[in-house]
């Protein structure tokens, strides 16, 4: 159904109509033909069965993706009632659009809103600052640099303009521009949230001292600046200032408690600071208050009251929770309770239970059951059950992933290569299956060639992945490479120093003559890994 009143926007009325809505009347009145001040404002107040009819049609239009009616049906009613709501909602639509057509036709949008800076000096800040928004649909980020540098250059001065620009290049992974003008913008309006919050998204590990001294100054003087002291508490539990993440969490609901999404945002800090018995009060709370998505809620309540060591209540609230997006991650986390308090029979039971009242679920929940068996050592158990989900499922990738490691692992060679190559003829690109696959070959020295061409796929797909650098440093030391097996095996034991990956750094360099590295890398690992089977081999061997 359309609009009573469909009108013919030009493109500078889309250019940004949003941030007019927020002026003062005289400003907006000013720039308007005085023939239709005096029809607007001759026009009868709306009762509040016109209003909801005006509202309805346009959310129906917004529905439909008609943005045009939806736009001037909320404008409309934003010039007759002054409502804060009915604005709020007028920018959003109007915001809306105009990202849309700044998508569509991206040379126009330039254009008009060029025209819209020059002309509307008091709408010049809030413009600006929305550029971002505006083109934030464009794929092409560089090109969105571009436009928003043109735009803003005449502004440069203004913390808004380099706020825009810093938001731009952050999104276009330009790391060192994106901080330069954050760090302008925060110089030129110290006190304005937006380019705190954007400095500290952009400061380089280099600098997040420096950032952090102004982030504190700045909540010192903004109290009232929610988000950045959010900031605040999130960096302070980052940086294992766990004490003082608690105090600010505190401090900040202490101030809003009536506030549910910051009583969320805050128990998140008080987990990471192992604050739970706060973190308890606040879900507690939102979940008496009915606010957010209950089973989430109770999920992470339940798992707070595990690490406080309250098993019974934390096994209670695992089990409250129905069938649905959360109840899989819920079930897991009870029986792996059950078994860590002892009772296998029970927590076994308690996952097939589980997988009758979720037929859907059931193959996610015998991977949970395989995943357990399999964390107790009990292999050969966890491989059975797997091998029932392949029996109702044989394309399930994890299950032929998780199942191939599991039969290596129990001295079926055979099987994983079976298993992997089903995998890889379902999916080519699995890097992981790809470097597990060309590992166990590496491992028993055999088809060293094929495990290369399937190793440099793998880091193809995933270049930073240890696994696959350790394996393909593993294979240069099987092929008598040195330096690449050194370097890559370097590269891997940094990201990942675990004993396996420092049995083959350690063997490199021993190999490649570089005894005393290679023993004071054992003797470290080895006080970290005591008894990790293969570490000692690797020491026993080298004669460490």
């Amino acid at each position: 159904m359309p609009l009573p009143f469909r009108p013919n926007p030009c493109l500078l009325a889309l250019g940004l109509a949003g941030a007019l809505l927020t002026l003062p009347a005289a400003a907006a009145d000013a720039r308007k033909p005085r023939i239709e001040e005096t029809s607007r404002t001759s026009r009868p107040p709306l009762n509040s069965a016109q209003l909801l009819a005006q509202m309805f049609l346009s959310e129906i239009a917004l529905a439909r993706g008609m943005l045009d009616d939806a736009a001037f049906g909320y404008s409309d009613l934003a010039r007759q009632t002054n409502d804060t709501r009915i604005i709020r909602r007028a920018n959003e639509i109007e915001l809306a659009r105009v990202m849309l057509h700044a998508q569509q036709k991206p040379e126009e949008a330039e254009a008009a809103i060029r025209k819209t800076l020059a002309q509307t000096p008091a709408a010049r800040e809030k413009v600006l600052s929305q550029l971002p928004d505006i083109f934030s649909r464009n794929q092409d980020k560089n090109a969105t640099v571009a436009i928003v540098r043109r735009l803003a250059e005449p502004y440069v001065q203004t913390a808004e303009a380099q706020y825009a620009i810093a938001s731009v290049e952050r999104d276009a992974n330009h790391a060192a521009e994106a901080y330069a003008a954050a760090r302008l913008a925060q110089s030129l309006k110290p006190d304005w949230e937006p380019a705190m919050l954007v400095l500290l998204e952009t400061t380089p590990d280099a600098r997040q001292a420096e950032t952090a001294d102004l982030l504190k100054a700045f909540c010192q003087r903004n109290p009232q600046a929610i988000d950045a002291r959010v900031a605040l508490a999130r960096w302070l539990v980052q940086t294992r200032q766990t004490q003082e993440a608690t105090d600010e969490a505190r401090k900040l609901l202490a101030t809003q408690p009536e506030n549910p999404a910051l009583s969320f945002a805050m128990v998140g800090v008080f987990v990471e600071a192992e604050a739970y018995a706060d973190a308890e009060a606040q879900l507690q709370r939102l979940i008496d208050d009915n606010w957010g998505e209950a089973d989430r809620l109770q999920l992470v309540l339940a798992q707070v009251q595990e690490a406080q060591g309250k098993t019974a209540l934390a096994l209670a609230g695992y089990d409250r929770i129905a069938v649905g997006t959360q109840f899989v991650a819920a079930q897991g986390r009870r029986a792996r309770l059950l078994a860590a308090t002892g009772q296998w029979p029970e927590a076994r039971a308690a996952l097939r239970n589980a997988a009758q009242r979720s037929p859907d679920d059931r193959a996610r929940l015998l991977m949970q059951e395989a995943l357990l068996l399999r964390q107790a050592d009990r292999r050969a158990e966890a491989l059975a059950v797997l091998d029932e989900v392949l029996a109702e499922h044989p394309d399930n990738i994890d299950a032929l992933y998780d199942s191939a490691l599991l039969a290596e692992q129990t001295g079926k060679p055979a099987e994983l290569e079976k298993r992997l190559r089903r995998l890889l003829a379902l999916d080519a690109d699995h890097a992981h299956a790809l470097n597990a696959l060309a590992y166990s070959y590496v491992e028993r020295n055999v088809r060293l060639g094929e495990a290369e061409k399937m190793l440099e796929r793998a880091i193809q797909l995933e270049p930073e992945d240890p696994a696959i650098l350790d394996s393909l440093g593993w294979l240069y030391f099987r092929q008598g490479k040195l330096p690449g097996a050194e370097e890559l095996l370097r590269k891997a034991f940094a990201l990942f120093p675990d004993p396996e990956v420092a049995s083959h750094l350690i063997e490199v360099l021993w190999t490649a003559g570089k005894k005393d590295e290679a023993r004071q890398q054992y003797r470290e690992a080895l006080s970290r890994h005591a008894d990790d089977a293969v570490l000692n081999r690797t020491g026993k061997r080298l004669g460490l």
